[in-house]
């Protein structure tokens, strides 16, 4: 039986549709005033539902409290999926209508099933690992022993429970939402030298193409001490650094056309320091290239990897030559979002095919 609260709706603003849809269902309508909390929103089957609302009045989350709040200090956004996935499963009107839901999904019970998942959770440990970072594996335990575990790919709409379009458009949002400042600790302890006086990062990691790295590059004085090269000497070592730190790029704007579904585009105009900073926030892997130089500028590639979503950014940048020099310079881009890293429709036959020969 559903027990549901109804906090008296007017203006209920949902971050996706999808959670506009669960709130109905379960007769939850938030106050336009309700902002930056977490509220009990009901309970079906015996389990507490609640949702989270930022400090904006949206909600951005709907689901049955599965974790402590503590064990979302990591991997937030894929725990609060199988909160809200869990609870999409028991608004399905039958087995035969959910199995189809989960096959679509590609999400699998690897171990026990929906009919039991709940008693199973109760007082278990929890574990989430990847598996060739294509798929989550998630698996409740009690005295050392696996009781429930579920799998599902490593994707973004997914895991968000919005359409690839609609992610598409809340990029800017998202950048913008960004924490203003970010501080990233760098270990200077096996720095690699490039040439006389400039080193880089080390070890670092390559995406497909040798020239598509991740390092970051550092001058050394005479006391041996380093220093990150922003300066007009060094300019594809600072133009690498712009894009891989922090701060660097204060005040320094970067126009961006973003390309959409369906052969549309957008542009707007961000920070060089607010991209970075998202990118880092997201935990993403940032790598590097030049791609050519003219006498105005220089064009880069900069190649943004989520792995814990399932999804890369390629940002094309032309980079005018007195951009150090000349604060009011633009930075001008082309940027494909949200490519997938992998081929969703085969990832469950392949999962599958791994686990048996498991």
């Amino acid at each position: 039986m559903l027990e549901f609260c109804n906090l008296s709706a007017q203006d209920a603003r949902f971050r996706t549709n999808l959670l506009e849809s669960l709130a109905e269902k379960i007769q939850f309508s938030p106050r336009a005033e309700l902002k930056n909390m977490i509220v009990e929103v009901g309970v079906l089957h015996n389990q507490s539902l609640y949702a989270n609302i930022d400090n904006k009045g949206v909600v951005t989350h709907i689901g049955y409290r599965l974790f402590p709040d503590e064990l979302k200090c990591k991997d937030k956004g894929v725990l609060e999926f199988i909160e809200r996935y869990f609870l999409e499963l028991s608004f399905c009107s039958d087995d035969y209508q959910r199995n189809q839901k989960m096959q679509d999904d590609k999400f699998i019970f690897l171990l026990g099933d929906y009919s039991r998942c709940f008693s199973l959770i109760q007082e278990s440990d929890f574990k989430l690992s990847k598996v060739d970072d294509k798929y989550y594996e998630a698996t409740w335990s009690k005295n050392g022993v696996d009781k429930l575990s579920v799998a599902f790919p490593i994707w973004c709409e997914l895991l968000t429970g919005m359409p690839l379009n609609e992610i598409q458009k809340s990029l800017f949002q998202s950048v913008k939402e960004s924490p203003d400042s970010l501080q990233l600790v760098e270990d200077l302890t096996d720095m690699m030298k490039i040439e006389d006086g400039i080193y880089g990062t080390n070890p670092a990691k390559h995406y497909k193409l040798a020239e598509l790295i991740n390092r970051r590059y550092y001058s050394m004085n005479d006391s041996l001490e380093f220093s990150v090269i922003y300066d007009t000497c060094h300019l594809k070592y600072s133009i690498a650094n712009l894009f891989h730190l922090p701060n660097l790029g204060l005040g320094r704007k970067l126009q961006i056309e973003q390309f959409l579904y369906g052969f549309k585009s957008i542009t707007f105009t961000v920070d060089v320091s607010e991209w970075v900073n998202y990118c880092l926030n997201e935990d993403m892997n940032i790598y590097f290239a030049v791609e050519n130089e003219t006498i105005e500028s220089i064009k880069a590639v900069i190649l943004v990897e989520n792995k814990n979503w399932g999804y890369n950014h390629l940002l094309s940048v032309t980079v005018p030559r007195d951009f150090i020099s000349n604060p009011d310079v633009k930075l001008t881009a082309t940027l494909n979002a949200f490519i997938p890293t992998h081929n969703v429709r085969n990832l469950y036959q392949e999962y599958t095919d791994k686990k048996k020969q498991q």
